[in-house]
């Protein structure tokens, strides 16, 4: 967790979401990796609530802006299970119901594309990990937060209308067969019609006795 992060989680907590689950790993990860294990910061909350207008703008004014296009040393912004807390049918992450998670997803979008017009302008590259996935790919693409209200298509359109480009990670690429592996193939189809994306493929090959093998496929 950053400074900046921890003082906005000290100062301004009603922009964060009330779940904690999981949040200990955020919060209480050292800034310095010598000195481990931490002590705890006492911070419980850690998701952003973009519903508020406070979380938007401190995510892309201070994070983004001041964190990442300002600072020479970094190239850009991988943004991991982007879309995880409105997809959550679970309710692992938030106890929101089906139209206030659709309420957080577009604002959350909103604020990746104020983020993501930052960054490109700034020379940084934008990537977008979630497990949302176009409306006629049925089967999900991981078993788990794949009840998004707003399906990929509104995601794709937001940042095309915006004429943002930005490389799309997805989620467990491939990490299982049959109609999990076909979704996922179904969908990067559709990305590549649609968008253009160029696709990379990360796999990871277990071969008996010859441990973890990793290969790379641009496509």
């Amino acid at each position: 967790m950053y400074p900046r992060q921890e003082r906005h989680l000290r100062t301004n907590p009603d922009a964060y979401l009330p779940t904690t689950l999981f949040c200990t790993g955020f919060t209480d990860y050292p800034l310095d990796i010598l000195n481990e294990p931490p002590t705890s910061s006492g911070i419980a909350k850690c998701r952003y609530d973009f519903r508020q207008p406070d979380a938007r703008n401190f995510f892309s004014t201070t994070m983004v802006q001041k964190g990442i296009v300002e600072d020479p040393y970094v190239d850009g912004l991988f943004i991991d299970n982007g879309q995880s807390v409105p997809c959550d049918e679970e309710e692992q992450y938030s106890s929101l119901t089906k139209p206030q998670r659709r309420i957080l997803q577009r604002r959350t979008l909103d604020t990746y594309v104020d983020s993501f017009r930052r960054l490109i302008d700034g020379g940084k590259c934008p990537i977008l990990s979630t497990t949302n996935r176009y409306s006629s790919v049925i089967h999900p693409l991981v078993p788990w937060e794949n009840d998004c209200p707003d399906k990929e298509e509104r995601t794709i359109k937001a940042f095309a209308d915006a004429g943002l480009p930005f490389a799309r990670n997805m989620e467990f690429w491939m990490w299982n067969l049959g109609d999990t592996c076909a979704a996922q193939l179904e969908n990067a189809k559709k990305e590549v019609m649609t968008m253009g994306f160029r696709l990379l493929f990360i796999l990871r090959i277990f071969g008996r006795g010859m441990g973890v093998w990793m290969g790379v496929l641009v496509g």
